[in-house]
């Protein structure tokens, strides 16, 4: 995914050269750039499913499986920074109406988690014969890696000297958006079962406590949509700022997290990201 993002980026910069000025020497926002950015992320992650405990010992007929989420929908936010590299290509239709075409690519430390503790007691057969199993779990999310492939639809304001700068651009944008997702659901069990029980006093008489641990996890690859609106000034000779904020949206899949001792669960899991991001551009001359 991240060669993917790279080539795209190379290949918007190839696609144009040309000059941040026009014949008569007014400025035009034609033209192509690079530049990075610096951002905050924020988002929701929601899981719907179960993670079962298959191997828990019990006796005297006692289920041998147990949830060990309490809740089957565990809805929590990430957030976190990001930065990265840009590279897009503007065409000035008119004085005012710019369209264009960017890609970027980001690193990110966007994530979160949500603890669930659990507890259950299973009854055996003679009853009572219970097994109390105990659990403290952590479900997390965390999202290394976004990449986007937009166009946008500007207005400049021109070339009025009343305008800080001289020349902005206001913005709208929208296409596609990939990113890399790792989820995880850890943490430790506690299993207490009846291992002598008094058919006499119709009570258990021994009981025993086991300890496990278990770490269902997933690498998850998706792709989705974005829209945005920005910013943009031109600040110094071919050097612009610009200010932006984008919704990307993941959609709603199926997603397996795997325990090596416990096997596979399946979840419906739910993603996005709010961003918040400044950047710093080089128009090629």
């Amino acid at each position: 995914m991240r060669k993917l993002a790279l080539a795209v980026i190379g290949i918007v910069v190839a696609g144009l050269n040309v000059t941040t000025a026009s014949a008569d020497g007014v400025f035009t926002w034609s033209g192509c750039y690079l530049g990075v950015h610096l951002g905050y992320g924020i988002g929701d992650s929601n899981f719907s499913g179960e993670f079962v405990d298959s191997t828990v010992p019990s006796t005297f007929g006692a289920p041998t499986s147990v949830v060990l989420n309490p809740s089957n929908q565990m809805d929590f936010g990430i957030g976190g920074i990001f930065g990265g590299a840009q590279a897009g290509c503007d065409y000035q239709l008119t004085r005012n109406w710019v369209i264009g075409v960017a890609a970027e690519a980001s690193g990110t430390n966007i994530n979160g988690n949500t603890p669930q503790p659990g507890t259950v007691t299973l009854i055996g057969s003679p009853t009572p014969a219970p097994t109390t199993v105990n659990s403290s779990g952590t479900l997390s999310s965390s999202n290394d890696f976004v990449a986007t492939a937009t166009a946008r639809l500007g207005y400049s304001i021109g070339q009025s000297p009343f305008y800080w700068g001289g020349r902005g651009l206001f913005y709208v944008k929208g296409g596609a958006a990939w990113a890399d997702y790792k989820n995880s659901f850890n943490g430790t069990v506690a299993t207490t079962s009846c291992r002598t029980f008094s058919l006499l006093a119709n009570t258990c008489t021994a009981s025993g406590t086991s300890y496990g641990q278990f770490d269902f996890g997933s690498t998850d690859q998706r792709v989705g949509w974005t829209v945005g609106i920005g910013t943009e000034w031109m600040i110094v000779g071919t050097w612009s700022v610009d200010f932006e904020y984008d919704f990307l949206d993941f959609g709603t899949r199926n997603v397996n997290l795997t325990d090596p001792i416990m096997g596979t669960d399946q979840f419906t899991v739910r993603q996005n990201i709010n961003e918040i991001k400044l950047g710093i551009n080089y128009r090629v001359p």
